[in-house]
C-alpha cells in the first residue's frame, strides 16, 4: 500500500498528540480536495463544530488543510489509522459498499440536501440490516451530497446523440461514466480533483457529471462554453464520512453517542451550503457569457433508458444482500423528493 502519511500531516498528528495531553480529545479529520471546496470551508467546519459543542470541547476534530492520502484510498487510510476519520467520494468504494451506490444512480436527483439526508435514512432502515455490513471495520457517522451532473462542452452545447458520440468526454467514475459508455460515447473517467489537466488542455471535449458550478471549483471556467442540464442529474457526486474504529472505541460511550447526535442526518443537511453555492455561481456562469440550455426531451429520454439498466442491476443485487431492493429503492427515492422540506 505504501505510506500514506507525509510530513506535513506527521506534523498535524504531533501536534495534536500534544493538544489532546493538554486536555480535549484532537482528532485528525482528512479532507478531499481543496481547502476552499465548500465541503471544507463550510460544511465540514459547521459539523465538527457541533462535534465540539455536543461534546462540551472534551472532542475536537482537526481539519486538515490537505487530503492524506490520494482520494481513492482514503478508506484505506482511515482503516490504518493514518487518519483518525476522513471523508470518501462513494464511487470509490463501489466494492466495499455497494449498497450506497444507490445514491450515485443517475436521474435521481432533486436537490442536495434531501438527497443526503435520504441516503442517510435509507442506511439506516435497510442497509444496516443486511448480510454483511459495509462499513463494518469504520465508524460511518454520515453522507454529503454535491449537486446533479450536467453535461458540459468546450465547445457547442451538447443536445443529441449524434452528436455527443463524436466527442470525448470526462466523467466522474460510476452510474455517469457508465449511461455514456453504454451509448458509445469515448468517456475518460477519474476523480474531479484530477479533472483539471485532461480539461483545461483539451484532451477532452467536455465533461460530464458534475453540476454547472464545478467550472468555478475546478478552474475550467475558461475552457468551458457551455452547459446541457439534465433533469435528475447524470448522477451526483455523494461521500461518506467516516472514522477509524480504534479511534472510536477510544472515546467513551457519552462521547459517541455526543458525536452521532452532531453526525447523521444533521451531518447530511449541511450539503444545503452545497445547493446554495450551487444555484449561485449557475447564474454567475451565464453572466461571464456562458450558455446554459435544457437538454431536448429526445436527448433527456436516451439518456434515462441508457441508465435504467443500472437502476435494475442495483435492486437485484440489494435483494442478494437480503434486503427488500425494491423497497429500499423507492423509499430512498420518496425520502430524495421529500427530505428537505
Amino acid at each position: 500500500m505504501g505510506k500514506l502519511l507525509t510530513a506535513g500531516v506527521l506534523a498535524a498528528a504531533l501536534a495534536a498528540a500534544s493538544a489532546g495531553a493538554a486536555g480535549a480529545k484532537e482528532l485528525l479529520f482528512s479532507i478531499i480536495g481543496a481547502p476552499k471546496h465548500v465541503m471544507n470551508a463550510v460544511m465540514f467546519p459547521q459539523w465538527t463544530k457541533g462535534i465540539e459543542d455536543a461534546t462540551g470541547g472534551k472532542v475536537k476534530l482537526k481539519i486538515l488543510l490537505k487530503s492524506v492520502a490520494p482520494p481513492p484510498r482514503l478508506y484505506d487510510a482511515t482503516t490504518q489509522g493514518v487518519t483518525d476519520s476522513a471523508v470518501i467520494m462513494n464511487a470509490f468504494i463501489q466494492r466495499r459498499a455497494p449498497l450506497v451506490q444507490i445514491s450515485m444512480l443517475p436521474f435521481l436527483f432533486a436537490d442536495a440536501e434531501a438527497h443526503a439526508v435520504a441516503l442517510w435514512r435509507t442506511q439506516r432502515k435497510f442497509f444496516d440490516k443486511a448480510k454483511t455490513r459495509e462499513y463494518a471495520d469504520v465508524q460511518l457517522l454520515g453522507f454529503t451530497s454535491g449537486m446533479g451532473g450536467q453535461i458540459c462542452s468546450l465547445k457547442q452545447p451538447i443536445q443529441s446523440l449524434d452528436y455527443m458520440r463524436k466527442l470525448k468526454l470526462w466523467s466522474l467514475p460510476g452510474g455517469a461514466a457508465k449511461t455514456l459508455s453504454a451509448l458509445n460515447v469515448a468517456v475518460v473517467p477519474g476523480p474531479a480533483v484530477r479533472m483539471y489537466p485532461i480539461v483545461s488542455k483539451g484532451t477532452v471535449d467536455g465533461w460530464a457529471s458534475l453540476p454547472v458550478m464545478d467550472a468555478y471549483t475546478f478552474n475550467i471556467l475558461d475552457v468551458t462554453k457551455s452547459c446541457t442540464l439534465l433533469e435528475g442529474g447524470l448522477g451526483q457526486a455523494t461521500f461518506s464520512i467516516m472514522m477509524n474504529k480504534d479511534t472510536w472505541n477510544g472515546l467513551t460511550r457519552t462521547e459517541q453517542q455526543q458525536i452521532m447526535s452532531a453526525s447523521g442526518e444533521k451531518l447530511a443537511r449541511t450539503s444545503r451550503h452545497w445547493q446554495a453555492l450551487s444555484s449561485k455561481q449557475r447564474a454567475d456562469f451565464v453572466k461571464a457569457g456562458k450558455q446554459v440550455v435544457d437538454a431536448p426531451p429526445d436527448f433527456l429520454a436516451a439518456l434515462r433508458r441508457a441508465a435504467r439498466p443500472q437502476h435494475d442491476q442495483w435492486i437485484a443485487m440489494a435483494n442478494g444482500k437480503g434486503i427488500d431492493g425494491k423497497a429500499a429503492y423507492d423509499y430512498f427515492v420518496e425520502q430524495a423528493r421529500t427530505a428537505h422540506k
